[in-house]
């Protein structure tokens, strides 16, 4: 398990694809316990607590791991030094069982437990987490929120005095996928609460300058109920200019975000661009977070003035200096990951999948080392996906036989026309028990010489996942 941890942090340690690591792989469903199975034996069952030390030496193994990406454990453990560790906590019974006793929870609840090993301001530093208690997420989000009878007969407990006291950044909560209508709605604007919430409330700058150095000052506070705990580093905060809706200026300051505590209190940030090369005119000051994933998302402030491209308005600014023509900067921020190079096809007679053309709903599963590249194409079938797989080569008109890799967790069929020609329908059977265990099949194929294309189609349902494609003879 420790070698699997090391190999773990090697591989994705601030990978901007993840927010935060949970600490699993120990207890029921990775979570730290075998309860019922615990040190109380006196329901006849046996006990499979586990021991202190096991849980010092993952966290241990964990923390030698992961430098940047941050991580969260399910609660301290008593008998473990859990200051030691740079760890936030995660509760998976969110919502039920949450609330400290003083607060009208249960004495074993996870915010007890904090409250009982000293923990309780982790929060401050470290990212909390969780998972809305499953047996509630039915009814929590409805305008009445209705429980389990076996949970009104014990109490419940309130969702607004929970995230106050627990500070939790992120939840999972399943049902989400199946809520409609205004439970969808409550259930988003409940996701809203969580985190941080960033408010710019004072900009200060000269609204006149020439070729003297630029001086910014900008003061902002969280209003949300937790900090912002990523690497300033991998999200930098940039200032630039504007002419018009163009960017003509960009510079890069070294403000941390994450040193504004989540108590409302204004933090004040300070950059001079000491030689800011702007020619004469008048330019719109903004700022902007960069996210590292190239294409991620926009963090947006609780400010107004923000353009749909994530470029907050500070103010107007002249430039008391000789004209020029500013040239345009392309939308391109600090990127921090980079995607390896793709395995061409052709080679040994492989075709990737992730190397053809999509349409529809199908796309490129980024991350499955099981893969040739790493990669598979997935959701190919309903609602239009189709992989295109073209430019296979062969040197002579005939039946060849096709070698197909493929992943899927049970049986599933696709059609495959070639170069537009009539469907054949394949039935592939379970490669095994998940959607990571590779299987292969074969078909033969009547291709051209010269250049085939290759169509993955099914829209009677899903099809299996595709790796890639080897032509045999």
């Amino acid at each position: 398990m420790t070698n699997f941890i090391k190999a773990f942090g090697a591989k994705y340690d601030g990978d901007p694809r993840i927010g935060f690591i949970t600490e699993g792989l120990l207890g029921f469903w990775g979570e730290w316990h075998n309860w019922p199975f615990d040190e109380d034996t006196s329901d006849g069952k046996e006990d499979w607590s586990i021991p202190a030390e096991v849980y010092t030496e993952v966290l241990t193994a964990f923390e030698e791991a992961f430098d940047i990406t941050p991580l969260c454990v399910r609660e301290p453990k008593a008998g473990v030094d859990n200051a030691a560790f740079d760890v936030g906590y995660h509760d998976d019974s969110f919502a039920y069982a949450t609330l400290t006793a003083e607060a009208g929870g249960q004495d074993w609840s996870y915010g007890q437990k904090l409250i009982n090993l000293g923990e309780n301001d982790r929060w401050k530093t470290n990212c909390i987490g969780g998972e809305v208690y499953p047996p509630i997420q039915e009814g929590l989000f409805k305008d009445t929120p209705e429980y389990p009878e076996w949970i009104e007969n014990e109490g419940r407990q309130n969702w607004d005095s929970c995230v106050l006291e627990a500070h939790p950044t992120w939840l999972m909560c399943d049902r989400i996928k199946i809520y409609q209508d205004e439970v969808r709605e409550n259930a988003v604007k409940a996701s809203d609460g969580l985190g941080y919430d960033l408010q710019v409330v004072n900009a200060v700058f000269c609204e006149k300058i020439d070729e003297s150095p630029l001086e910014v000052s900008v003061e902002i506070k969280n209003i949300g109920v937790a900090p912002f705990y990523y690497d300033h580093t991998k999200w930098p905060v940039m200032l630039g200019m504007k002419q018009g809706e163009q960017l003509v200026a960009r510079w890069k300051t070294d403000w941390d975000l994450s040193a504004i505590e989540a108590d409302g209190a204004a933090v004040t940030f300070k950059h001079t661009v000491e030689n800011h090369r702007l020619g004469g005119g008048d330019y719109t000051l903004c700022m902007k977070v960069a996210n590292p994933l190239q294409g991620g998302k926009l963090l947006w402030f609780a400010s107004e003035g923000q353009a749909d491209d994530g470029w907050l308005t500070l103010g107007d600014v002249t430039v008391e200096a000789d004209e020029k023509e500013m040239d345009i900067i392309e939308e391109v921020l600090p990127v921090v990951y980079v995607e390896p190079e793709p395995i061409p096809d052709g080679v040994d007679g492989y075709y990737q999948a992730e190397n053809g053309r999509l349409e529809g709903n199908a796309l490129i599963d980024m991350d499955v080392p099981e893969c040739m590249g790493g990669r598979k194409v997935g959701y190919i079938g309903k609602e239009g996906g189709k992989l295109y797989i073209e430019n296979v080569e062969v040197p002579s008109d005939g039946t060849y036989t096709v070698e197909i890799t493929y992943i899927t967790k049970e049986t599933r069929s696709v059609k495959i026309a070639v170069n537009d020609g009539e469907d054949i329908k394949i039935e592939f059977p379970p490669t095994g028990d998940n959607w990571t265990t590779l299987g292969t099949l074969t078909v033969s194929l009547e291709l051209q010489a010269g250049s085939n294309t290759l169509c993955f189609h099914n829209e009677a349902g899903w099809a299996p996942d595709i790796d890639c494609i080897k032509i045999l003879e």
